[in-house]
């Protein structure tokens, strides 16, 4: 038995009301095809022989719908050494047309890394997009909000601020406790998103998973570059703020 995942603790398996005794687990396989791409554990069981196989079929697949699947499913690799995309699709559409003059009424399906590769892109590409406008957005709302929060609150507290002036503090002091304020305002939200993220990371790797990503680590350098980039942001519009703020309520 191979397993995609950790190795399997017990010693026997049951299927079908049928216990079978595992005599080997085999840790690494030539060609798992899309399991490891799957976001649910799977498992790879070679049976004694094939009659005990189509045997344990045969009760799992007892009706008229599900006798199709009784069929053996035969995969087909071709390494192609065509350089030229054109060629190289001019010879998968020849093979398929070969392929649908032989199918006898066989379930069969064909695919190929060039068309596979454009379907990719047009749908990533649509996602990237919707990302990008998503993320703009959200991020022009939140700069506002904050903005014209800050903004609101310097109003309400220039009268405060001016009454300690006149008492005593300082240009610096004011500066300082006005920056001290505004930080705060921006630091939780940055934080807590960033703890949020760093919580959702295990949930997000395996749903990304369901869109053939499974480089979990590139992955973590683009939400890290991302978060880069934001907090930059986030600390300019920091500046802007805290500039209008302090003008607000200086004397």
């Amino acid at each position: 038995m191979y397993t995609t995942t950790q190795n399997y603790p017990e010693k026997t398996m049951i299927l079908n009301g049928h216990k079978y005794q595992i005599k080997q687990q085999v840790n690494k396989l030539k060609d798992t095809g899309l399991l490891n791409a799957s976001p649910v554990d799977s498992y790879i069981v070679i049976m004694k022989d094939q009659k005990q196989i189509e045997g344990l079929l045969k009760e799992l697949y007892k009706t008229k719908e599900t006798a199709a699947y009784l069929a053996p499913a035969y995969q087909l690799n071709f390494n192609i050494e065509l350089k030229d995309q054109a060629k190289r699709k001019a010879f998968i559409r020849g093979l398929s047309k070969e392929f649908a003059k032989t199918a006898d009424k066989q379930w069969y399906s064909f695919q190929d890394k060039d068309s596979y590769r454009e379907s990719v892109k047009r749908f990533d590409g649509g996602f990237f997009f919707l990302g990008i406008i998503l993320g703009i957005a959200f991020l022009l709302a939140t700069t506002l909000i904050i903005y014209y929060k800050q903004v609101s609150e310097g109003m309400d507290d220039r009268k405060r601020f001016v009454i300690l002036q006149k008492v005593g503090m300082d240009e610096a002091e004011v500066k300082r406790v006005i920056h001290s304020q505004i930080m705060m305002v921006f630091i939780f939200p940055l934080a807590f998103a960033m703890l949020h993220v760093a919580f959702a990371f295990p949930l997000i790797k395996k749903m990304l998973v369901l869109f053939g990503i499974t480089n979990w680590q590139l992955f973590l350098v683009v939400t890290l570059v991302v978060a880069l980039i934001f907090s930059i942001l986030y600390y300019v519009v920091y500046q802007l703020t805290a500039r209008v703020y302090y003008r607000l309520v200086e004397r």
